[in-house]
């Protein structure tokens, strides 16, 4: 994932849009990059990918930089779009792949919460929702496997339910990203946020996020929870994060 430096937009007309998806598909053939999932916002993308032989940097770079290039010599601008290196997070069981495609899938509800996913042109999943050709780049076995048939997909990812209780870190890593535009500063919320919740969260979603913090004892415990306390009533950021985290895993 990335967004535009300082949340400005990165993609302004249709035409912006499929540039991008052109990039996508030309970086696909160059470095063999499987696209599994993908969705372009207005001032920020996400994309589901697996490197078979590695190239990740190489392939974001391609697409990235030739974007930038693309957007200011139509704009008659120069200097930076994005609000630096792109944002990865390893996927590294099913069900994190799964519910991450269904994340990519749902974020236009994030601006058209009564729209119906399968009309926004700028994401994969109308692809997936109905019988359609799909770009030639798109890989679809890997999310419709589970599931079995497209409709059995569209159920899953429209649905109101719950996220895997293991898929907790990525919700909050996510939240993290998405939220936080100082990488240094990332990895020190990440913990905070998770703690924080334990104050937030219904009793029955506390379990795997206890599993996750693996506190080596109560008092471990009664302490991070009293410096996890102080920050939140110092910083609004950390509530705003857990909020987050907390939409992502709905």
């Amino acid at each position: 994932m990335n967004r535009g430096a300082g949340r400005r937009r990165i993609f302004h007309t249709k035409h912006d849009a499929r540039q991008f998806l052109a990039l996508i598909s030309d970086g696909h053939d160059r470095f063999g990059v499987e696209i599994h999932a993908y969705c372009l916002m207005t001032n920020h993308y996400h994309l589901l990918v697996r490197c078979p032989g590695g190239g990740l940097s190489d392939f974001m770079h391609h697409v990235g930089s030739h974007y930038v290039r693309y957007v200011n010599a139509r704009l008659g601008q120069d200097g930076p779009m994005f609000r630096g290196r792109f944002h990865a997070i390893r996927l590294d069981t099913s069900d994190y792949v799964h519910h991450v495609g269904r994340y990519i899938h749902r974020n236009p509800l994030d601006v058209q919460p009564d729209g119906a996913l399968e009309e926004y042109e700028w994401s994969s999943f109308r692809h997936y929702a109905r019988d359609r050709a799909h770009p030639r780049w798109l890989t679809m076995h890997e999310l419709l496997s589970e599931r079995g048939t497209r409709a059995a997909y569209r159920a899953f990812v429209v649905a109101d339910t719950t996220v895997h209780g293991k898929a907790w870190p990525w919700a909050v890593e996510t939240a993290v990203a998405e939220l936080v535009d100082d990488p240094s500063a990332r990895s020190h919320l990440t913990r905070t946020v998770a703690v924080a919740l334990l104050d937030l969260v219904d009793p029955w979603q506390m379990p795997p996020i206890e599993d996750w913090l693996a506190f080596p004892s109560a008092g471990a415990r009664a302490q991070a929870l009293r410096r996890m306390r102080d920050r939140r009533s110092a910083s609004p950021l950390v509530e705003q994060i857990a909020a987050r985290a907390i939409a992502l895993a709905a």
